[in-house]
């Protein structure tokens, strides 16, 4: 049955780039018009915008993101006394697939061998046999959907659970599954045609609890909403993005390489990425709850083109992370950021004048964050910010936003201020 989906046969780099780049097209374009559905003026829109709710939502999708990355290291014990107990430690049977940035293993670590002395033979060349490539083919898919949620949940639990019940969930899903199946025709090896299968089974178990989610959620509105978060409710949300970006960069290179033997080296970062994770996902109900200070036009504005941004982004994500910098990615998400900026301007619009505010100091903030974001990164190409570059380009990417988006907000913030102090508006 799975086997029709996709032709079975080896992709070169230069096929696998190149449906990639279809990928991307495709997905982008049904993700503007998914998020455009999101944005539209109704009722039940007008309705959210007078009374936010503010559901303490954030912590879930990173306590079941946090559950994915534990089955994940599980697994890599599994591996390594699989690997261990059946060739004695030497991964060449599977690397000679893959190539050398794999299986850095770990075969001395004391689960490990605890766990190979203790294996049951007949347990060998049955179940523990799948922890080789299968167990991961089944969990990529909700560790990266999770990672994405989790920290959307941190900008605004709101906007978690639209995207969890909205069309837009079920394309990602997909659009995930489908790249990750393009990546394992490239690399193909004997466990490919299992892996395909496990990664759709994966998929279709996903898009079952999103139908059952919609069943439960029918009721509640349908529409996008923009975030009320203040300069330390965002603050906060960079701070976790950051944190969870760390974590799913470890766990890439540590469970998704199978590089378990590096772990003792990732451990501080991981260490670190999870407790400032985990306080960020639980800061946002104090700041949806009013506790935090409300956010001027300015800051209200940028909040609010962040939050469409996240979800026109969503389906598209990982095709356009595995294109790179090739044409087709950085067109789309220069589509996608244009999509984000008119949905967001219509929305943070509707927003500040239902509270009374001109638009224009929407569009002030809007400016000074562009203008802001402009000169760090023309700064950091002469050289002036950072000494040295990341050997990844997600280390890159890493690196800017952590410098670039808070310095970003407290340059919007002032504004704000300053324009509220010079011309006080209601509201």
């Amino acid at each position: 049955m799975f086997d029709s989906l996709l032709p079975l046969t080896r992709l070169s780099s230069a096929q696998a780039q190149q449906t990639l780049a279809v990928t991307v097209a495709v997905t982008c374009a049904l993700s503007g018009l998914g998020s455009v559905s999101l944005t539209r003026r109704t009722a039940a829109a007008a309705a959210a915008l007078r009374q936010p709710r503010g559901r303490s939502a954030a912590w879930q999708p990173w306590t079941a993101f946090l559950g994915v990355c534990a089955l994940l290291f599980l697994n890599q014990v599994v591996v390594n006394a699989y690997i261990l107990k059946t060739q004695a430690g030497d991964p060449g049977f599977i690397t000679r697939f893959l190539g050398p940035s794999w299986f850095a293993l770990a075969t001395t670590a004391a689960p490990v061998r605890w766990l190979a002395a203790n294996l049951p033979s007949t347990w060998l060349r049955g179940p523990l046999a799948y922890s080789v490539l299968r167990v991961q083919a089944v969990l990529e898919l909700p560790f990266a959907l999770l990672a994405y949620l989790a920290v959307v949940a941190m900008l605004d639990a709101r906007l978690y659970r639209l995207l969890l019940r909205s069309a837009l969930f079920p394309l990602a899903a997909v659009s995930f599954t489908f790249t990750f199946c393009l990546i394992e025709l490239r690399l193909y090896n004997p466990w490919t045609q299992s892996d395909l299968r496990a990664r759709w089974l994966a998929a279709a178990a996903v898009l079952l609890l999103w139908g059952s989610w919609r069943l439960r959620t029918r009721n509640e509105p349908a529409r996008l909403a923009a975030p009320r978060l203040g300069l330390p409710g965002l603050l906060i949300f960079f701070v976790g993005a950051a944190a969870a970006g760390a974590v799913v960069l470890v766990l890439y290179d540590v469970a998704l390489l199978y590089n378990f033997g590096h772990l003792r080296a990732r451990l501080p970062i991981l260490g670190a990425g999870v407790v400032v994770g985990t306080l960020a996902a639980v800061a946002p109900a104090a700041t949806q709850a009013g506790r935090l200070s409300r956010p001027g036009p300015g800051l209200q504005a940028l909040t609010t083109v962040l939050a469409t941004f996240a979800a026109v982004f969503f389906a598209p994500a990982l095709s356009i992370r595995y294109c790179g910098t090739h044409a087709s990615a950085v067109g789309g998400a220069a589509l996608l950021l244009l999509t984000a900026l008119l949905l967001g301007l219509q929305l943070a619009g509707r927003t500040l004048a239902a509270r009374g505010v001109p638009r224009w100091r929407g569009l002030m903030g809007l400016a000074t964050a562009l203008l802001t974001a402009l000169v760090l990164l023309g700064s950091d190409a002469a050289g002036w910010l950072f000494g040295f570059r990341q050997p990844l380009f997600e280390l890159v990417l890493l690196q800017h936003a952590i410098l670039i988006f808070p310095l970003t907000a407290l340059t919007v913030w002032g504004v704000d201020r300053v324009l509220d102090a010079l011309s006080p508006q209601p509201g």
